[in-house]
């Protein structure tokens, strides 16, 4: 850039140069001002983040505490089909026992096939509702995990698009810096 210095007795007008220093000066204040908003904006939206990869920690534990839960309620679930399964033979051994028996203890044996099945079906019941239970709670946690695996992305996302905006920034200042100290 070119300066039009006003010429005098020994060089150089002194208030013309004085004046343009001061401008130059000013221009840099402004600029280092700018850049040090600049970073504190970016410092701003690092804790930000920083305040998110906490929050989402938080969420990913209770997460992990519902698949504790999930994987408890499946054991559970393990067990009483087991059970079914044991409680079915049984049923269907006394059942073939009670119609080998004489007709003097078909009474009894009726009341006992009763009574199994009934079990059998309360037990199914509770199969049955335990089981949609199990779905919902799995497609809930499906649901959640995929929620927090998008979030997870795009705070991720965030944090490495700020940390390159904060050196860019970085380097911008330092090289402004370098240039007003030469």
């Amino acid at each position: 850039m070119a300066i039009g210095f006003r010429k005098s007795l020994f060089g150089y007008n002194q208030d013309d140069v004085i004046e343009y220093i001061k401008k130059l000066h000013n221009n840099f204040k402004d600029k280092e001002q700018t850049f040090k908003d600049d970073i504190s904006a970016l410092e701003e939206k690092v804790n930000a983040l920083v305040g998110n990869e906490e929050k989402l920690n938080h969420e990913n534990r209770e997460l992990n505490a519902k698949l504790d839960e999930f994987n408890a309620k499946k054991a559970e679930m393990e067990r009483l089909s087991e059970n079914i399964g044991k409680l079915y033979l049984v049923a269907n051994t006394n059942a073939n026992t009670i119609m080998s028996n004489a007709e003097e203890s078909s009474k009894l044996a009726e009341s006992e096939i009763n009574k199994n099945v009934s079990a059998i079906e309360e037990t199914h019941i509770a199969l049955n509702s335990l089981r949609d239970s199990v779905n919902e709670t799995a497609q809930n946690f499906t649901n959640e995990i995929s929620a927090l695996i998008e979030s997870l992305e795009d705070t991720k996302s965030k944090i490495s698009n700020s940390a390159l905006e904060s050196k860019n920034a970085s380097n911008e200042f330092s090289s402004l810096l370098e240039m007003v100290s030469k």
